[in-house]
């Protein structure tokens, strides 16, 4: 039997099934957790209207760090089913290095007051959560149309390693203060080998370390309102244009074509 290296799962607190025993922090607002991940990832990064200006066939990738409950998924799940072409795919590449396990994960969603529309997907998240093994889970959903890649590994080392390119992040997981290894300034640069001219991004702090690190590593930075009570969160666009490589996919959000993948791994996880 293949063994695999130990991963640290996350631990919610049994009494409030919103907040991570071990980092202290919240993974979502309880008072609107779907009006939150809205505003800052649905509308920072104006995920609704570029989905439904995409062209038939076409694929458009978002990257995350720090997939915790799934909920920005969802919501960028049902986003996309709504705006975008019936032909046009959405692949999420996401990273969460302490993930949730089952119990806990059916915990906090079910802390969560959900629509209609969210319990059923939610529900199917809930199916195809993977044991904690250390590598990429990939999830098909909707015939196809969404392709989560789930990376169970810690979120520098997964994209230093991976190649293509993302159209809009989600940056996400706990504060800075509380999770300071999602914030380096090698994982922003990292954010930037795989950015383009329109990529995009959003995140829910407004920390001096984040602005700093992405304006650094090439992004144009700029601090919006927060929501909730929060005062800023953070915007952002590439500004620089990428190095091209040969392995590089030169289609951004573009046509789809037929290709075959020779072997697994990171490199197999990325279409």
């Amino acid at each position: 039997m293949r063994r695999y290296p130990n991963i640290n799962q996350a631990h919610i607190d049994a009494n409030h099934p919103h907040r991570s025993i071990a980092f202290d922090d919240d993974y979502f607002l309880l008072l609107d957790p779907i009006g939150e991940r809205q505003s800052v990832f649905i509308d920072g990064n104006q995920l609704s209207k570029r989905f439904a200006e995409l062209q038939p066939n076409s694929i458009f990738r978002v990257g995350e760090t720090g997939f915790g409950t799934g909920l920005t998924f969802l919501l960028g799940w049902l986003s996309f089913l709504t705006y975008a072409p019936p032909s046009a795919r959405l692949q999420w590449v996401s990273t969460e290095a302490f993930p949730l396990s089952h119990h806990d994960l059916d915990q906090a969603l079910d802390a969560l007051s959900l629509p209609d529309a969210f319990i059923k997907i939610a529900n199917q998240l809930r199916e195809a959560w993977p044991d904690p093994i250390p590598t990429c889970h990939r999830r098909l959903f909707a015939d196809g149309r969404i392709i989560l890649d789930l990376h169970l590994n810690d979120a520098e080392v997964v994209f230093s390693q991976l190649s293509g390119s993302i159209d809009a992040w989600c940056l996400d997981g706990f504060s800075p203060d509380r999770n300071p290894t999602l914030w380096t300034n090698g994982l922003f640069h990292a954010l930037a080998k795989h950015s383009h001219r329109t990529t995009t991004l959003s995140t829910f702090t407004s920390a001096r370390l984040v602005r700093d690190g992405l304006t650094d590593a090439g992004f144009s930075v700029e601090k919006v309102q927060g929501y909730g009570g929060k005062r800023d969160r953070l915007n952002a666009v590439f500004a620089n244009k990428p190095e091209q490589h040969p392995w590089t996919p030169g289609n951004h959000a573009g046509a789809m074509n037929r290709i075959a993948i020779v072997g697994a791994g990171l490199a197999g996880a990325w279409i």
